[in-house]
């Protein structure tokens, strides 16, 4: 008998944890006056600022181009999910289809120097692929 109960007031203090649970995570949180336009040009100015210092230490040869690359590729990432028009959308996807053939140029020069391998040419030629899809559907769009 003192087995069910303790087994009785187990499930319920798991069914309470639980329901608590739930509630905790249903509820709204507070707006304090940022909204996701605020947050994502937020957003943008810190990844625009990565970008300054990944080249300013390329310069002084401390960073590698794929640095460079890695930090322009996520902010180019950033302006077209704030980007508010297909046209915004397009002149991003153009600037993500330079970049991608920039760095592809920059994997085939690594390659001849002996620092790269085939695998990242084959990365490399893939993402260009992927950013011309891409900006090919946005015009199909336009």
């Amino acid at each position: 008998m003192q087995m069910l109960i303790k087994n009785v007031l187990l499930i319920l203090i798991v069914a309470v944890l639980i329901t608590t649970s739930l509630d905790a995570t249903q509820q709204k949180p507070e707006n304090k006056g940022t909204s996701i336009q605020q947050l994502m040009k937020e957003r943008e100015q810190i990844l625009q600022k990565l970008v300054d210092i990944v080249k300013e230490k390329y310069n002084q040869g401390n960073s590698s181009l794929n640095l460079v690359f890695a930090a322009e590729r996520e902010l180019l990432d950033a302006q077209l999910a704030s980007a508010t028009n297909l046209r915004q959308r397009i002149v991003i996807r153009e600037l993500q289809l330079r970049l991608a053939k920039d760095h592809e140029q920059h994997v085939v020069q690594r390659i001849k120097q002996g620092f790269d391998s085939r695998e990242d040419l084959m990365r490399a030629i893939a993402n260009r692929l992927i950013a011309e899809i891409e900006l090919l559907r946005e015009k199909k769009q336009a």
